[in-house]
């Protein structure tokens, strides 16, 4: 039954996207189906970084599927690992069926990423010719004409700066942004999500689920005899629910924290290090 229903709904839902498209699932094994499915839900709460592994997973699996590609390659833009392989797929996507909704915005992004500005460029003056693009559509293309335009000029005049990764132990396979580092440069804070995170795999409602999402947590590592800390969550901080490190104040002596439980849009709380000592080492943040 669950085939089945998965099979009326791709086959409408890709007939959308692809001429002449249809998924052959039937042969599939039943947790190819459920992960699909699960993919599926998480690509229309717009949950790609979660949805890339899966679609990426059941493509290898099903290389000769033209829809899985395709949505592979649009999550693939929202993990900067993924780029590349995303610019592989949309290619191909594009070769093959050029009307594929909204394909060539999608690939003028993985150009942009994979520095390839030109491209980008002329997709996208391609893509805003097309009859119908909602205000929504043109608003996006013209920005990301502005960004490419931008790149090529900042990537054409380098600067003198030396960039260097952080090591290992701050920098996991997980998603680690907004880096926030205190003026003396001995603490780093940010926000973390991934298999560290208070609560795991968690689905709307928070409960256990192997196909829900990580949540964010704010994560803390200490600059000692010059390297970085194992880092840790902040245990007074940190929920079952989304907590996001925003700011760090000049002084180092408060820490904007976004929290945000799904239903109300979520609001921006102060954390103090005057009145914080972290549990390993007794030591304040500041």
């Amino acid at each position: 039954m669950k085939k089945t229903l998965l099979m009326i709904f791709l086959v409408f839902h890709v007939s959308g996207i692809f001429s002449q498209a249809e998924m052959k699932i039937r042969s599939w094994r039943n947790s190819q189906v459920d992960s699909l499915s699960a993919a599926e839900a998480m690509f229309e709460d717009q949950n790609f970084v979660a949805a890339a592994v899966i679609y990426d997973k059941i493509q290898k699996d099903h290389p000769g599927e033209l829809y899985l590609k395709y949505k592979a390659g649009i999550c693939g833009l929202f993990r900067s690992d993924l780029h590349e392989s995303s610019m592989s797929f949309l290619a191909d996507v594009y070769s093959k069926n050029p009307m594929a909704q909204d394909i060539e915005f999608y690939l003028a992004r993985a150009y942009h990423y994979n520095y390839r500005f030109d491209e980008a460029l002329a997709l996208l003056d391609k893509y805003l010719s097309r009859k119908g693009l909602s205000s929504p559509q043109k608003r996006n293309a013209f920005q990301l004409k502005e960004y490419c335009r931008n790149a090529k000029k900042i990537v054409s005049e380098p600067v003198g700066a030396v960039v260097e990764v952080m090591p290992d132990v701050v920098n996991s396979v997980n998603a680690e942004y907004v880096p926030l580092v205190s003026s003396d440069e001995s603490v780093i804070i940010y926000t973390y999500r991934g298999d560290g995170s208070k609560g795991g795999l968690q689905n709307e409602e928070l409960e256990p689920d192997p196909y829900g999402i990580y949540y964010e947590d704010v994560f803390i590592s200490h600059k000692e005899n010059g390297s970085w800390t194992h880092p840790t969550g902040i245990s007074s901080i940190n929920t079952n629910e989304h907590d996001a490190a925003i700011g760090l104040s000049n002084d180092g002596q408060k820490l904007f924290i976004f929290k945000d439980n799904g239903k109300d849009g979520g609001d921006i709380y102060i954390q103090s290090f005057k009145r914080y000592r972290l549990e390993h080492s007794g030591k304040a943040f500041g």
